[in-house]
């Protein structure tokens, strides 16, 4: 979509109805998956790291060996699902802080960058001002 939006102007296109559909189509795509589906996964890490940091140690049964199937997984317990491969190990918190702040960040740089290419499409779509001006005279 964006080598799209390049080749247009490269093509003397620039503020013409093609780059138009292509830059609502570029914007949409990346709000839907970089902003929202980004934000809802991020929630659901923030959820794990949450629930692993209040339930250090959790030793799982259900999927050891020797236990029942994985095929009988009615009665297994999330926070055991979420711990399964942490055996007894605790999570350490330089982690945690690690990840929720990169994450938090890359997060906030696509909301800064979804409003820039805002911006970068409405000003090939808007006159400039200079002949505003000289329109009104």
């Amino acid at each position: 979509m964006l080598n799209f939006h390049w080749f247009f102007d490269k093509l003397n296109m620039t503020g013409s109805r093609w780059q138009l559909y292509n830059g609502i189509l570029l914007l949409a795509i990346f709000f839907s998956c970089r902003v929202m589906w980004g934000t809802y996964q991020s929630y659901w890490v923030y959820k794990d790291l949450w629930t692993a940091y209040k339930n250090p140690g959790v030793v799982v049964s259900s999927f050891a060996p020797g236990s029942r199937s994985a095929a009988t997984k009615e009665s297994v317990n999330p926070v055991s699902e979420i711990m399964r491969f942490a055996g007894n190990q605790q999570l350490p918190m330089w982690l945690a802080y690690v990840y929720v702040s990169s994450n938090t960040v890359l997060s906030l740089l696509n909301i800064f960058w979804f409003f820039q290419m805002v911006s970068a499409v409405r000003k090939r779509f808007q006159p400039p001002k200079a002949k505003k001006e000289k329109k009104r005279e």
